[in-house]
Formats: C-alpha cells, sequence, structure tokens
C-alpha cells in the first residue's frame, strides 16, 4: 500500500476493510487487501498495469514482484456489485508469498475517502470496534443514505432485521469467533453482539431517508 501511494494510481482506490482498521488500531485477522476503485477503470489489464507500476517503485522495502505470475479473475460474478481480485507472488529475502488484492466497484464513498497526511461475521465486529473508536453521527447517516439512494433500497432501523438471529446462528457464530481467535474483540453471545451493533446503528439509522 505504501508503494501505490507513491505511484500515479494514489487517488484511484479508497482502502477499506481489515487493513483499513489496523490503521486505527483495531486488528481482526484478514487474508485480503480490500479497496474500492473510484476513478479507474476496473479491468484486468488496467489492474495488471498498476501492479507494475507498484513494482516499479524505488523504495527500499525488500519486496520484490514476480509479474510473471499476475492473475486476475472476476468476483461477485452473479452480483450487482462486480470486482476484481488480483494475486501475485512476492518475496522479501527467503520467504516466498502471495498478495491478493480484491478491487471493488458499486458503492459511492461518502464523505470522500481521506487523504494519507450484514450478515458477514467480520462486519459484525467491524461495526462495534469502530463505533468504539467514536462515531460521527451526522456523517454516518449521509453516508448510509448515499449508499441507500445508490442501491434503491429504504434506510430503516436494523432492529427488527437482526431479531431472533442469535438463536439461529448462535453455533456458527461461535465456531467462527473461536477459528478467528477472537474471543477479546466480540462477544461470547451472538445476541449480545447484535445488541451492541443496534445500540450504535439505530440510533442514527431511524432518521431514515429524509
Amino acid at each position: 500500500m505504501d508503494r501505490l501511494t507513491r505511484t500515479s494510481h494514489a487517488a484511484d482506490f479508497v482502502l477499506k476493510g481489515g487493513v483499513l482498521l489496523a490503521a486505527y488500531g483495531v486488528r481482526r485477522p484478514t487474508k485480503d487487501i480490500d479497496v474500492n476503485a473510484v476513478s479507474a477503470n476496473v479491468d484486468a489489464q488496467h489492474l495488471a498495469e498498476v501492479v507494475r507500476d507498484i513494482a516499479a517503485i524505488n523504495v527500499d522495502d525488500g519486496v520484490a514482484f514476480d509479474l510473471d505470475t499476475i492473475d486476475v479473475q472476476e468476483i461477485r460474478e452473479q452480483t450487482e456489485y462486480p470486482g476484481l481480485r488480483l494475486r501475485v507472488a512476492v518475496s522479501i529475502g527467503t520467504w516466498r508469498g502471495t498478495v491478493s488484492w480484491d478491487v471493488s466497484t458499486g458503492d459511492p464513498i461518502v464523505p470522500p475517502p481521506r487523504k494519507v497526511t450484514s450478515t458477514r461475521w467480520r462486519d459484525y465486529v467491524d461495526v462495534v470496534a469502530l463505533a468504539r473508536q467514536g462515531i460521527d453521527a451526522d456523517g454516518l447517516l449521509r453516508a448510509a443514505r448515499a449508499v441507500a439512494r445508490h442501491r434503491g433500497v429504504t434506510l430503516e432501523p436494523v432492529a427488527p432485521h437482526l431479531a431472533g438471529y442469535g438463536a439461529v446462528a448462535q453455533a456458527k457464530w461461535a465456531a467462527w469467533r473461536r477459528e478467528e481467535r477472537l474471543e477479546f474483540a466480540c462477544e461470547e453471545m451472538l445476541d449480545d453482539q447484535v445488541t451492541l451493533i443496534v445500540s450504535c446503528l439505530d440510533a442514527v439509522f431511524v432518521h431514515g431517508d429524509d
């Protein structure tokens, strides 16, 4: 990511997901770098060119890219929010690994991205973790309304949609929490985690689309 900020493509992508949370001191396991394309063509050829430009940056980080291994595949093929997953082999000294970069499009970014100066379990953790860092309620409402308009849905409280979820998903939640070693970061009982999510979001979402 440091190399990307040094290229002409820096303003074309907005960081999100687990790597973004790490910048706020909130850590959770993540395998991919997730970004949203805001002013770039999301096609395989362009993304490969971006990686080549990143690899060409002269910086003393010890990372070597094997550009012959660049592989770009479509993800979310069956949804209305398309994206591409790029993988490339890298090495640092004797260590060998793969960088995986998920590039998505679709939702607007509101408020605008900062410069350098659900149903997925990890989202349940992220919402509460971010709320504990402090939420700008007005900013969150503007962002939620913008995404709701873009998706053509009504913004409404989440509590009715999550009611009773713990009773049907507790076992899966417990297994995921244990597998990811997140006992320190989230509630043991899914109902308790949902309660935290509702308290974070519904005071804002209750204002709806108006």
